[in-house]
């Protein structure tokens, strides 16, 4: 089917508009989830970080007192362990427990925003070789 324009009649058809519609619509449909998991990943490597930088603060209060910290919160674990929270506490609750002579397990709970519903933990364990395993819960 040949389509007849007039000699001055210009721009596209319905059809290829249409078209165009489609293509954008799957392209999206395919590109948000993937986005939304990259939003995920982003907020559980600055909890990564976080739990990072409390086991370096236990290693150093290890090294002081012969033990490891236990906190039941963020604010205990800020003062106690002298480590800055600030900016990971907004959107992430920090637990440091199971203390023991050998180790420990920190765990870091998402509680705003695209962090709901995450949690990443951290298990510190120097029985043999000191070993700290990371691990996405969900």
């Amino acid at each position: 089917m040949k389509v007849r324009r007039k000699k001055n009649q210009k721009g596209f058809t319905l059809l290829e508009l249409l078209v165009v519609v489609v293509i954008v619509g799957v392209l999206a449909a395919a590109a948000v989830p993937i986005y939304l998991n990259y939003v995920k990943d982003s907020r559980r490597a600055e909890a990564k970080g976080a739990l990072g930088a409390i086991q370096t603060a236990e290693s150093v209060q290890f090294q002081k007192s012969g033990a490891y910290l236990a906190g039941a919160n963020t604010a205990a674990l800020t003062t106690g362990l002298n480590v800055d929270l600030t900016d990971p506490g907004q959107a992430w609750t920090f637990v440091v427990s199971a203390v023991g002579a050998n180790g420990y397990t920190a765990t870091a709970t998402g509680t705003s925003g695209n962090t709901t519903g995450l949690k990443v933990q951290l298990v510190y364990d120097k029985t043999a070789t000191p070993v700290a395993t990371v691990t996405d819960i969900s």
